[in-house]
């Protein structure tokens, strides 16, 4: 994840399967790295792979707070 205003990279995860939790685990990550410093009104820009769009991610998003 990667901050569109300063162009810091700010979470990211390897791995060499596509599975559900690589994503989960850059969340935890991006969390981890910010703590209580995530913006208010943060905004989180993906493709729309299959990931992204998952019920369970928006939801996982969605109790971050993120849009």
């Amino acid at each position: 994840m990667k901050d569109v205003a300063t162009k810091e990279i700010l979470a990211y995860e390897l791995t060499t399967s596509l599975s559900m939790p690589i994503v989960y685990r850059t969340l935890d990550k991006l969390e981890e790295a910010l703590g209580e410093n995530l913006h208010p009104e943060i905004v989180l820009h993906s493709d729309q792979g299959f990931h992204y769009t998952h019920p369970e991610y928006q939801k996982y998003l969605k109790d971050m707070k993120i849009r």
